[in-house]
C-alpha cells in the first residue's frame, strides 16, 4: 500500500511539473510565448525586429561592460551598427530594453548640425538632450507673443530633412503579470519643440520622425496647443510674482 501511495505521487509530481513546464509556453491569455526559449541576445533581436518590421537584426556583441559603458552592440541588414542598452524588464513573460538604431541613422546624417543651422536662419535655437536622447526647437517669447506659423514651417523643415527613417511602432512599458510582452524603446525617435520664457521651462510638444513628410497644418495644432499650456504656465508665474 505504501508502494502504491509513492507510485501516485510520483505520477501526481510528474505531472504537475508537466504543466509547469506547458505553462511556460503560453502567457495567461495563451498566447505563444517565444521568450520561453531565447537568450538576452535572441530577445535583442526579437525585440528589434518587431518594432521595426520588415527589418532584419543580429547581435554583434553581447550585452557586456565595454569601455565602462554596458550595452549590446547589433547591426541591420545593411551594416549599419547600434547600441542597445537599458534592460529594464528580462524575464519570462517580459521583456523591454532601448536602442539606438534611429538615433545613429540621425547622427550619421549630421541631422544636429542641420537642425542647427535652421533654426538659427529662424531666430531660435536647437539644444541636444543627451541624458534624455531628445534633441529639442527651443522657443522663447520673453520679447513678445510667438509667431505660430513660422513656428510650425520651422519644426516641419527641421523634421523633414531627416532621411530613411525606418518605419517603427511603439509600444507603452507597463507590464502585468504573466502576459507576454517583449518591448525595446527607440531612443531619439521624436523631436521636440519646448516653450520658455527668461530662460524657464514652461511646456513642450513633439513630432515623430517619419519617411514621410510632416505636413505644416498638422504641426500647427502642436504648437498651438503647446503655446496655450505654456501661456497658461506663464500666468501662474506672473500671478506668484505679483504681477
Amino acid at each position: 500500500m505504501k508502494k502504491l501511495g509513492l507510485i501516485v505521487g510520483i505520477l501526481i509530481a510528474t505531472v504537475l511539473i508537466g504543466c509547469s513546464d506547458l505553462s511556460k509556453n503560453v502567457d495567461r491569455n495563451g498566447t505563444p510565448n517565444p521568450l520561453a526559449t531565447l537568450d538576452t541576445e535572441e530577445r535583442i533581436v526579437l525585440s528589434l525586429e518587431k518594432t521595426y518590421p520588415g527589418h532584419k537584426f543580429k547581435v554583434l556583441k553581447k550585452l557586456d561592460t565595454y569601455d565602462g559603458e554596458y550595452y549590446s552592440l547589433c547591426e541591420d541588414e545593411n551594416g549599419l551598427k547600434f547600441k542597445v542598452d537599458y534592460i529594464s524588464f528580462n524575464s519570462l513573460y517580459h521583456f523591454s530594453c532601448e536602442d539606438e538604431y534611429i538615433r545613429e541613422i540621425l547622427f550619421k546624417q549630421d541631422f544636429l548640425g542641420k537642425a542647427k543651422k535652421i533654426a538659427k536662419r529662424e531666430g531660435y535655437r536647437v539644444k541636444y538632450d543627451s541624458d534624455n536622447e531628445m534633441i529639442s526647437l527651443e522657443v522663447d517669447f520673453n520679447n513678445g507673443d510667438v509667431d505660430i506659423e513660422n513656428v510650425a514651417k520651422t519644426v516641419c523643415e527641421i523634421v523633414n530633412i531627416a532621411k530613411g527613417i525606418p518605419k517603427y511602432h511603439t509600444e507603452d512599458m507597463t507590464f502585468s503579470t504573466r502576459e507576454l510582452k517583449y518591448v525595446t524603446l527607440p531612443k531619439m525617435h521624436r523631436f521636440a519643440c519646448d516653450f520658455y520664457f527668461e530662460d524657464k521651462y514652461l511646456n513642450s510638444f513633439t513630432v515623430g520622425f517619419s519617411n514621410e513628410e510632416v505636413e505644416v497644418e498638422e504641426v500647427l495644432l502642436k504648437v498651438e496647443e503647446g503655446l496655450k499650456g505654456a501661456k497658461r504656465v506663464k500666468q501662474t508665474i506672473d500671478e506668484k510674482r505679483g504681477n
